[in-house]
């Protein structure tokens, strides 16, 4: 069984880990067993660690994999980020045409407001149903490229404090999550960072396990990982 103990030393180990059960990479599902999800217990439900970790402010947690959910520890925060954020900064994909509109956007709404939840976004963007779906589209980009994050799951509230409805994620811009974690920007290159993640990978779970990763995330594997 995998406790949340276990759980924080494994990512430190690997540096990152998926939530869900994914093949060739670093996850949740290597170590957990399937009993233990959603059992609503805060130290042994893998499902309930995507709440807990954001909001002790151990690290990251988001669609930070390709759009696969997962976890990057305290210590690799900052070299992960450096990995991932474009290095000519996001309007310089949006003006090469690599960016659609919408999660441009997005992003700016995160400049002026800095924390925003999935109904504020939608409510911001409004365009209906479709509209939605772009909107969590540009989220999952956002969260891709290293410049927005989950920091909480919450549910809404009424006048009396009662809580409502399903739970909702908070999203906060990364430069303020960095400030929130104490933590300041890398100073490696996308390319050096992208090779000290797949290091790191390579010595705790293999050569194959870092090659993987590096694919699944576009990543250059470097002169350490042969291919």
């Amino acid at each position: 069984m995998l406790d949340y103990q276990d759980f924080l030393r494994k990512l430190d180990q690997y540096g990152m880990l998926w939530l869900g059960s994914e093949s060739r990479v670093p996850s949740i599902s290597m170590w957990a067993d399937p009993a233990q999800w959603h059992t609503d217990k805060e130290d042994t439900d893998p499902w309930q660690f995507r709440i807990r970790f954001p909001r002790e402010g151990r690290g990251l947690y988001g669609c930070h994999f390709g759009g696969k959910k997962g976890f990057v520890s305290l210590r690799n925060t900052a070299v992960f980020l450096a990995a991932c954020q474009p290095e000519d900064g996001i309007e310089s994909l949006y003006r090469a045409g690599l960016l659609d509109a919408v999660t441009y956007q997005v992003y700016l709404l995160f400049s002026c407001r800095r924390v925003l939840s999935t109904s504020q976004l939608r409510q911001e963007m409004g365009n209906g149903r479709k509209g939605n779906h772009a909107v969590d589209r540009a989220v999952e980009r956002l969260q891709s490229l290293g410049l927005v994050t989950i920091i909480d799951n919450v549910r809404k509230t009424n006048q009396k404090g009662e809580a409502y409805g399903w739970p909702i994620n908070l999203y906060q811009c990364i430069e303020d999550r960095l400030e929130a974690l104490g933590l300041e920007e890398s100073p490696l290159t996308r390319r050096e960072a992208q090779a000290a993640c797949l290091d790191q990978l390579a010595a705790a779970g293999g050569l194959d396990m870092a090659l993987a990763v590096a694919q699944g995330l576009g990543w250059n594997p470097g002169k350490a990982l042969p291919v």
